[in-house]
C-alpha cells in the first residue's frame, strides 16, 4: 500500500516500524502465525 501523502507526525512512527520489520522478520512471523490462530479459535 502506498500512502501518496503521509503526515509528518507518523513518519518517525513508520520509520521505526519498518527498521524493526527488516531487522526481526523471525518475530513479525511468528506474530502473524499466532494472531492466525488465535483467529481461526475465535471463530
Amino acid at each position: 500500500m502506498v500512502v501518496p501523502v503521509l503526515p509528518a507526525y507518523l513518519r518517525p512512527y513508520l520509520a521505526a516500524y519498518k527498521q524493526w520489520i527488516t531487522t526481526k522478520p523471525q518475530v513479525v512471523s511468528d506474530i502473524e502465525s499466532t494472531v492466525r490462530c488465535l483467529s481461526y479459535f475465535t471463530a
